[in-house]
């Protein structure tokens, strides 16, 4: 299974370690190395999941199960389902 990072945040964390390790006095190589990679490394072509609550295409119905249904679909989701129509409802 493929795990996917936000590589701002681990830039920011590989550039704190490196200043404490040139406070420290410490080689510097590695930390240029992988700053290298995480800038060339191309990224990998993913797209942020909607999940149904927060979708805009959905209402609340009262079902047993408390499903959520897209309107106009005749399969009911539930919260935690998504789908490739999916769009963040604006809060």
């Amino acid at each position: 299974m493929n795990r996917y990072i936000d590589a701002e945040i681990l830039k920011n964390k590989i550039l704190d370690d490196m200043a404490k390790a040139e406070r420290d006095g410490k080689d510097l190589n590695g930390y240029t190395d992988a700053l290298f990679h995480l800038k060339t490394t191309p990224a990998a072509d993913v797209v942020e999941v909607v999940r149904c609550r927060e979708c805009k295409h959905y209402v609340r119905r009262e079902y047993p199960f408390c499903e959520f249904e897209c309107e106009g679909a005749e399969i009911h989701y539930k919260p935690d389902d998504y789908c490739s129509y999916g769009e963040r409802r604006e809060e």
